[in-house]
């Protein structure tokens, strides 16, 4: 059994997989202590950061988290705002299960959206992906289901080889 113990969730689970198997590693509480944990890290280290971002990052000479942070202007330019606003909170150990005391004394409304994404291996069959497809509309309205929540709108974007963008939406009224 590995376990991660971090000042926050996206630490922890770096964390747990730092000394695999059979390992334990405790991430310091202070500011010091988690970027030296943090920033020598290969950017595929942080939960979030696939192989399409990691491509993308790296194409920019952005390898590590240290990278990440020293670069984040050029992070802010190369990514929509919800992007790159996890990106730089990632670069400095920050979890979005952070926000949330701050989002409930806000007023929010609660979730307004949920999503499930994978990333398909060129060469696969237009019936391989519509089968994974499907499997990712089932978690994705088990996941809804637990959370007691509805759609209104449903969306599917898919990321061509190319970084192109094509994406579909649907509305309904419930």
């Amino acid at each position: 059994c590995s376990a991660g113990l971090a000042p926050n969730f996206l630490l922890a689970k770096i964390a747990s997989d730092h000394n695999k198997p059979n390992g334990q590693c405790l991430v310091p509480s202070d500011h010091e202590g988690v970027i030296n944990f943090l920033h020598p890290l290969s950017i595929r280290k942080v939960s979030g950061i696939g192989r399409v971002s990691e491509k993308t990052l790296q194409a920019f000479g952005i390898h590590t988290v240290r990278d990440l942070y020293n670069e984040r202007a050029l992070v802010r330019f190369l990514f929509k705002p919800a992007t790159a606003g996890f990106l730089l909170r990632a670069s400095i150990g920050c979890s979005s299960s952070d926000d949330k005391a701050s989002d409930d004394e806000s007023g929010s409304h609660g979730q307004k959206g949920i999503s499930r994404e994978r990333t398909f291996q060129s060469g696969q069959s237009w019936g391989e992906i519509n089968s994974r497809l499907e499997d990712i509309a089932r978690l994705l309205s088990e996941d809804m289901h637990k959370k007691d929540l509805w759609a209104r709108t449903i969306s599917v974007k898919v990321k061509l080889h190319t970084f192109d963008t094509v994406s579909r939406a649907r509305s309904m009224p419930r």
